[in-house]
């Protein structure tokens, strides 16, 4: 990397830390925050038949959130996460769903499909990015921007490539196609 290209990197890192630095000093902003992302997610949610079917809707407070949604465990998806994966759109969150995290099923003693979408990859991405800016701005250095990174993930770009997923027991890689029908 160039002098140049390294101090224009550092300059931007300082300024997004600076940013950051706002954001988490600032108490009065976390209360609106998630009130705005569960107003998102809601109103999102709504749009879906598992949210029609639930009886939520846009606008609705927390406290209604709660009492129409109990919380419950993988099995009672399965029949959603199938239909997605059948390539359905708007089941259990807005749009079709052509990637799928597969576990190793530990729990129930199968493989599970968790359905992953682009908006929680784009989402993923800034997470990410925001926890190195969060870093910056409590260390008050930028230096971890100018070494090797390793981001786990994969690119909406992508679809319908094959890739990699790992077992943590051994280690062992499997073959899985990124493809709704599978």
């Amino acid at each position: 990397m160039s002098a140049f290209s390294r101090s224009l990197l550092t300059a931007g890192a300082r300024f997004l830390s600076a940013r950051a630095n706002r954001r988490l000093r600032d108490p009065q902003r976390i209360l609106p925050a998630q009130a705005k992302t569960f107003s998102h997610l809601t109103g999102a949610m709504a749009r879906c038949s598992f949210g029609r079917d639930s009886g939520i809707h846009a606008g609705m407070t927390y406290a209604q959130f709660q009492s129409a949604i109990p919380p419950r465990t993988y099995e009672q998806f399965i029949e959603p996460i199938e239909r997605m994966k059948r390539g359905e759109a708007d089941v259990l969150w807005p749009g079709t769903c052509s990637y799928y995290a597969v576990s190793s099923g530990t729990t129930a003693g199968r493989t599970k499909y968790l359905p992953i979408t682009k908006g929680m990859l784009a989402h993923f991405r800034q997470a990410g990015l925001d926890s190195l800016l969060y870093y910056t701005a409590r260390t008050g250095s930028t230096s971890v921007f100018g070494g090797k990174h390793l981001f786990l993930g994969l690119d909406c770009a992508h679809a319908n490539r094959r890739i990699e997923t790992f077992h943590c027991l051994g280690w062992r890689p499997e073959r899985h196609h990124c493809d709704p029908s599978a």
